[in-house]
């Protein structure tokens, strides 16, 4: 019986090995193509004007909040159900957790679209700016296609599969945001066009995905389950508390811009939206494992090995530290560099960006825990953590927005973001005994933070009138970091 356990075990570990690098590196070239969207941003904001890239921003803040609603934790559930109803054969399952979750999010994001719609004279109202309300309506349909888009590559990532997230969200996505933006931006240049790109470009996206999910699953079935299969109720009450928890998880991220249009024009938004944009890039490096980790913690769990869920959270949370850094290090030293791209009234916002690099880096490199509570399906405890996480950052927002303005909104934003991770942290090895700190990511860690500081120290003091510094500088140190992270791995 032990001879054919170890081998067992063995190739497992083998075939999730392989799974990491090869959905790694694909989510890599995905994350490559999303990255486009700081050059749209530019050219949106330089094309268009400060203030309707700061009423288009903020649109999206509140379209981020819509999208999760209309979503109702089905993403995240249908990794879950469908990768671990396949590992254990049960193909009928497979059906009617497709047809439960895409059915929900398309009803419910058809509601989004209407809500966001018809609130938008009300926003617009109570801040007293017309565009603001004028982009609320017409990205409002942006809530049911982006949700739908995105349970629809769920369930395409939990085959493991994970190409046609590149094809819909890494190439054409950007692809025709970057070519209408262009076109729109020279030719007719208005918030109408602006939206107009983003809601063709989501319309691509969502047809390659579903062209993805024909490609994964037998359509005739699944349509018979779509209009014949009942909403299963052991799903609903995976999703429900997970549904709202993700809703306090964007309204934590959203929730500075929210309270800033209280106290801050369109323009001034502006800056703190395209720091955010920056920033999050970083954080948008997890996301690149957050489709590897998902099927093999849903499998791990349901067999309770706890060792392979271990394993692959390290191995995995190394990679993210390892990638995370040296991205950092760009917006963190080359803060104005990147803000100056988007025009000179931008940068102001420097060290609000600095702030959030930091808060979007250990977010980045600590946020894989979640997958432990999504597959052990502790979906309350999540949304109590985001609830105590809200109240915690709404207060420093109160307290730090009207005193700081942008970079209060920036300190309160990245605290927020940190003192969830460690919660999550903390609970994970509470109930599952596992974590991310292996040796290798705490001497990342180590090294990343000497090699930030060093380049910090070297732009401000030694190279102060080089404005290219900023980025050659971290740009230079890159092969000096591969070098010492390839000594402290070799030397383990």
């Amino acid at each position: 019986m032990q001879d054919t356990a170890i081998p067992d075990a063995a190739e497992r570990g083998k075939a999730d090995r392989a799974h990491t690098r090869r959905g790694a590196a694909t989510n890599v070239l995905t994350l490559a193509g999303q990255s486009s969207t700081l050059v749209f941003g530019t050219l949106a904001a330089r094309l268009f004007g400060q203030a309707a890239w700061g009423s288009y921003t903020t649109a999206t803040a509140w379209l981020d909040v819509l999208f999760r609603v209309a979503l109702l934790g089905n993403d995240k559930g249908l990794m879950v159900f469908v990768a671990a109803r396949r590992g254990q054969g049960d193909e009928p399952g497979v059906v009617r957790a497709l047809a439960t979750g895409l059915r929900v999010t398309a009803l419910s994001g058809f509601g989004c679209a209407l809500l966001m719609a018809g609130a938008s004279w009300l926003v617009a109202h109570a801040n007293g700016h017309a565009m603001d309300g004028l982009a609320l309506r017409l990205m409002a349909p942006l809530a049911l296609t982006s949700s739908l888009t995105t349970a629809v590559l769920a369930a395409t990532m939990a085959t493991k599969s994970l190409q046609y997230n590149l094809y819909s969200r890494g190439l054409a996505e950007p692809a025709t945001l970057l070519t209408l933006v262009a076109l729109f931006g020279v030719f007719a240049p208005s918030i109408w066009t602006l939206a107009a790109t983003a809601l063709l470009a989501g319309l691509v996206a969502l047809l390659v995905a579903l062209f993805g999910l024909s490609r994964r699953f037998d359509m005739g079935q699944l349509a018979k389950g779509l209009l014949h299969e009942p909403t299963e109720r052991a799903i609903v009450r995976y999703t429900a508390p997970l549904a709202l928890s993700e809703l306090t998880n964007i309204v934590v991220f959203r929730l500075p811009i929210f309270v800033l249009v209280g106290y801050a024009a369109p323009a001034q938004r502006a800056v703190f939206n395209t720091c955010i944009l920056l920033a999050a890039s970083i954080s948008a490096i997890r996301g690149t494992f957050d489709a590897v980790l998902a099927p093999i913690a849903a499998e791990a769990w349901v067999a309770q090995d706890r060792v392979r869920l271990s394993e692959n959270l390290q191995r995995q949370s190394r990679a993210i530290l390892f990638v995370a850094i040296p991205f950092a290090s760009l917006f963190i030293v080359g803060a104005r560099f990147w803000l100056a791209l988007f025009g000179p009234g931008f940068v102001v916002g420097v060290p609000a960006l600095v702030v959030l690099a930091v808060g979007n880096l250990l977010n980045a490199a600590l946020g894989l825990t979640v997958w432990v509570h999504l597959a052990s399906g502790r979906t309350r405890l999540m949304l109590i953590n985001n609830v105590a996480v809200l109240v915690f950052e709404l207060v420093l927002c109160m307290v730090l927005v009207p005193r700081f303005g942008v970079n209060g909104a920036a300190i309160a934003a990245a605290l927020g973001m940190v003192a969830g991770q460690v919660l999550y942290s903390i609970e994970v090895y509470v109930f599952a005994r596992v974590h991310v700190l292996s040796s290798g990511f705490v001497s990342l860690l180590a090294i990343g933070t000497a090699l930030i500081a060093g380049e910090v120290a070297i732009v401000r003091w030694v190279l102060p009138g080089m404005r290219s510094g900023a980025i050659l500088v971290p740009v230079a140190g890159l092969p000096l970091y591969l070098a010492s992270a390839w000594w402290f791995a070799r030397s383990r």
